[in-house]
């Protein structure tokens, strides 16, 4: 009899201990390997959020360069237009005489010709066909087929320092006017003075 309940009590503990086990595998560890694969799912989905974030900060900041540059782009097509644009260039040179009390006697433009870089570093002369204004430093993307030179003399008359204002303010205008020749005459019975200035305006194809 002794024996018997042993066996069963052995036998209901080793039910028992089945019951806990199958309740183990069928209920709580599944649950928790949710839980740890939930957990892990959620160090993932913050990982790419903050890649996302990276992703964005860095599209906003080019984005702001971007707008930087069109402004940029768009004073630069005024300096180096992308055609030459005569008729504006001459009416911009009589606003501006006419703001420095000069009077414009005359402006030339040459033929444009393609531009040529200066001499190379290995000393090998680059003649430029315009006589244009030696550059210390030049950039590769700058060539004869997408840049284009056009001299131009302008005469003005007026008072010296009004003469020499000119001269300044026409070379810092918003259309790029490079001088590289100057001559003044003195006009007879007047303090005024003929200015002479020699230069080069640019077409840059972009």
């Amino acid at each position: 009899m002794t024996v018997n309940l042993r066996i069963w009590g052995i036998a209901s503990g080793a039910a028992v201990v089945a019951v806990l086990a199958g309740g183990w595998f069928l209920g709580v560890q599944p649950q928790l390997a949710a839980a740890a694969t939930s957990a892990q799912a959620a160090v993932n989905v913050d990982a790419q959020n903050q890649a996302t974030q990276i992703k964005i900060a860095a599209l906003t900041k080019a984005a702001a360069k971007l707008d930087e540059m069109k402004v940029q782009d768009a004073v630069l097509q005024k300096n180096v237009p992308t055609v030459l644009k005569p008729n504006t260039f001459i009416r911009r040179v009589t606003e501006v005489a006419a703001l420095d009390g000069v009077n414009v006697v005359s402006i030339t433009p040459g033929d444009a010709a393609a531009y040529t870089a200066p001499a190379s570093a290995s000393g090998q002369a680059g003649a430029s066909p315009t006589g244009s204004i030696p550059l210390a430093k030049t950039s590769p993307l700058i060539t004869g087929t997408n840049l284009a030179v056009v001299p131009v003399s302008i005469v003005v008359s007026g008072g010296p320092d009004a003469v020499v204002q000119f001269s300044h303010d026409i070379q810092n205008d918003e259309r790029t006017f490079a001088i590289n020749g100057v001559q003044t005459v003195k006009n007879d019975q007047s303090s005024t003075i003929t200015g002479t200035f020699s230069g080069f305006i640019y077409v840059l194809k972009r």
